[in-house]
């Protein structure tokens, strides 16, 4: 199920449930298991935003559910997950626990992909 009507600006839907304006898939999830605990989060594990099928949502900590993404932020210059310009180069950085880590400085987005896949696996155990 893909919900079709308004989205914020981030591309998560949003409904006006009366007392105040909710992301849907937390609605959703509320409405299928309760309440959300303390510090957890609702992910889309099919990655898809506008998802709001319940069997495709899991709670998850922030860590985890950051980690669990698709791709690249959507305002990406290099459209590769942590891989960032610096000059004519790319530089492959990856933060944890509010810390950033450095792997190095490329000339071509292509190395530096295969870098940060292997830098995310030694850090999180998954590419």
């Amino acid at each position: 199920m893909v919900w079709t009507g308004h989205v914020n600006a981030k591309g998560y839907p949003r409904i006006n449930t009366g007392a105040r304006l909710e992301l849907v898939h937390r609605y959703v999830w509320e409405r299928e298991n309760g309440p959300i605990p303390e510090g957890a989060e609702v992910d889309h594990i099919c990655f898809n935003r506008a998802c709001i099928k319940p069997e495709h949502l899991r709670l998850a900590d922030r860590v985890s559910n950051t980690r669990h993404r698709s791709g690249a932020q959507p305002n990406s210059v290099s459209g590769v997950r942590n891989v960032h310009r610096r000059g004519d180069r790319w530089v492959v950085r990856l933060k944890s626990k509010r810390k950033h880590y450095e792997f190095g400085v490329f000339d071509t987005i292509e190395e530096a992909e295969v870098v940060a896949r292997k830098a995310r696996r030694e850090m999180f155990g998954t590419d």
